[in-house]
């Protein structure tokens, strides 16, 4: 993205330039995957209007959710089973397996069905729609930071429960985006905050530009998603009344350079 602000004399001109507007409007190129497992970036350059779009909207994915609960369900029933001296199915097996020679054997097999729980949830969530803040070079055929050449946006997780005001405090000085990813709740907020970058970075300095958001936060932020070519799945909900919330913040864009 780039702005232009001489080389003319007209007054309209002059005027869009000393109010700081923009006569060009700044772009940025990102490109996006179906689901987990596709390598193929889809490589687009969109305006600021598309790219707040984007993160207000919210898709729908109730099998998703579905398919969700009727693993966590077989989980349950298993710790059930497990609990009661079974040992029959692949289930049932690797939690009733944790028990064995655990000082507290019913706390060790629940702590097992809770990680199953969570790993269904991780699975599950491979179905969702992914994005990355990058160019990649001309023709790439799969995504990965070698093909990477600049970064568009600098892109923040919050996973520890912290609400949109205090992820927003350290960065309010400059334009941001913001939504709640899928598994967030009133009770256990979980957010993605997006600053779109006056000017892409080199994939090369990208680790500086990190460093600088990571200190920023207190280390708030997901330090796993600092890689240049790390994918964030778009915004997506389970249901129409699912707890969700999506915003932006007005403000000059991060300029890398200062």
């Amino acid at each position: 993205a780039r702005f232009l602000t001489g080389g003319r004399d007209s007054d309209a001109v002059s005027l869009r330039v000393r109010c700081g507007v923009p006569e060009a409007a700044p772009t940025f190129p990102v490109c996006t995957f179906k689901r987990v497992f596709d390598t193929t970036p889809a490589q687009e350059v969109l305006t600021l209007a598309e790219l707040v779009a984007c993160f207000r909207r919210f898709e729908l994915k109730p099998q998703l959710h579905a398919k969700i609960e009727r693993e966590v369900g077989r989980i349950d029933r298993a710790l059930e089973a497990a609990l009661g001296g079974q040992r029959i199915g692949e289930r049932v097996a690797a939690i009733a397996m944790a028990g064995e020679g655990a000082a507290d054997p019913p706390h060790a097999m629940r702590a097992r069905a809770e990680q199953l729980r969570l790993d269904a949830r991780r699975e599950a969530k491979r179905d969702l729609r992914l994005w990355s803040p990058v160019l990649y070079k001309e023709g790439w055929p799969e995504r990965g930071s070698e093909g990477v050449t600049h970064v568009s946006c600098l892109v923040l997780d919050y996973d520890q429960s912290i609400r949109v005001p205090d992820a927003i405090a350290p960065f309010e000085q400059h334009f941001l985006l913001w939504h709640s990813t899928w598994s967030h709740s009133p009770s256990h907020p979980k957010l993605r905050v997006i600053l779109p970058l006056a000017i892409a970075v080199p994939a090369r300095e990208w680790d500086k530009v990190w460093g600088w958001a990571y200190q920023k936060s207190a280390g708030d932020i997901d330090r796993s998603m600092s890689g240049t070519a790390t994918t964030y799945a778009l915004p997506a909900t389970w249901a129409e009344d699912a707890p969700r919330e999506a915003g932006s913040h007005a403000a000059p864009f991060l300029d890398p350079r200062a």
